[in-house]
């Protein structure tokens, strides 16, 4: 299965029931969205009969109001290793990963 990554300056609104079907809708204009979407393709304006809608949230980053977004870098990695410049520490039942400031950046399950 494929996973793609959107960064948008909208939301989608995801529609429940036996055809999933999501349409756009506004967000703060100093904010920005950023979707995972699994799948070969992904039209988020279209039905599907999928149990699952293909489309998920991760994050909406914002800058101060009055500010455009913010600039967003999105680094897609392996889902089990750490970023480039960061060192793997057991967490419990996670491996967290620390940059060279001592701030965990990223962690996954073992």
């Amino acid at each position: 299965k494929n996973h793609y990554i959107e960064v948008n300056n909208f939301a989608y609104s995801i529609s429940s029931g036996t055809s999933k079907s999501a349409s756009k809708i506004s967000i703060p204009p100093h904010c920005l969205n950023i979707y995972k979407v699994d799948g070969t393709f992904f039209n988020p304006v279209a039905k599907s009969n999928n149990d699952e809608h293909p489309l998920k949230l991760i994050a909406q980053v914002c800058s101060a109001k009055c500010s455009p977004p913010p600039q967003v870098n999105v680094i897609c990695l392996p889902p089990d290793k750490c970023p480039p410049g960061t060192c793997e520490v057991q967490c419990g039942n996670h491996v967290c990963c620390y940059n060279s400031d001592g701030i965990s950046v990223f962690s996954f399950p073992k």
